[in-house]
């Protein structure tokens, strides 16, 4: 087991030079948690614990004159977010709301141009977007387009995205299935076609170009080849 040494010239760490009296009964103590480093109510940040010396007028003085925030009062005492508030609380000072924390801040040009996109993108959700169609995505398949009829559709698309030839191996994944005319409750094999993600995704636009392209490719023997 480790020996214990009681030295008598151990000296606090947090730098106020007092040595620490060690209590020969707590030797057993000792052997479980250590030597102490620090005098009872010292801290790393030096001296006494400076959350001890969060009074009214220092509070006042650092809060409401000096305007710090919470965060920086915490880092400057050494002390937590949670302590500053609590005492805050305690002393009756009234804390700010977050928007008058940040009066006088002014944003870079990146953060402008990205809450300039972000309001414009907002304003085009839903039926404002030129995308719209009525809500057709929300729609749920049909209880006929099962895991069995999929796996069917791709062995008869021979496991190849009907649109740029690439196989199932090279993706790396399991092709999506596609409704040619967008029905989602008309699982005819003939309505139905594999694609790869990134073509699937494309045919989320200009949905009249596609279901001609690929009724157009039906009737020609497009199947297990290229739709070109």
């Amino acid at each position: 087991m480790q020996t214990i040494v009681l030295r008598k010239n151990r000296k606090c760490k947090c730098g106020c030079g007092t040595l620490i009296k060690l209590n020969p009964a707590r030797k057993a103590q000792y052997k479980f948690s250590g030597i102490p480093q620090y005098i009872s109510g010292h801290n790393l940040f030096g001296g006494l614990n400076k959350r001890m010396d969060l009074t009214y007028s220092v509070l006042k003085n650092l809060y409401v004159d000096e305007k710090l925030s919470i965060v920086k009062i915490a880092k400057k005492v050494g002390a937590s977010k949670n302590t500053v508030n609590k005492y805050l609380k305690q002393r009756n000072i009234c804390r700010r709301t977050p928007g008058k924390c940040n009066l006088g801040y002014k944003h870079s040009q990146k953060t402008i141009q990205n809450m300039i996109k972000a309001a414009l993108a907002l304003k085009r959700l839903g039926p404002l977007s030129p995308s719209w169609k009525g809500g057709l995505s929300g729609e749920r398949y049909g209880s006929g387009f099962t895991k069995v009829l999929k796996a069917q559709i791709r062995k008869r698309d021979k496991y190849t995205c009907q649109e740029c030839g690439k196989t199932e191996k090279q993706f790396g994944y399991s092709l999506p299935v596609h409704h040619i005319d967008y029905d989602k409750n008309n699982h005819d094999p003939e309505n139905l076609v594999s694609l790869c993600r990134v073509n699937h995704s494309k045919t989320n636009f200009n949905r009249g170009y596609w279901i001609k392209h690929f009724k157009r490719g039906t009737v020609e023997g497009g199947r297990n080849g290229i739709y070109r």
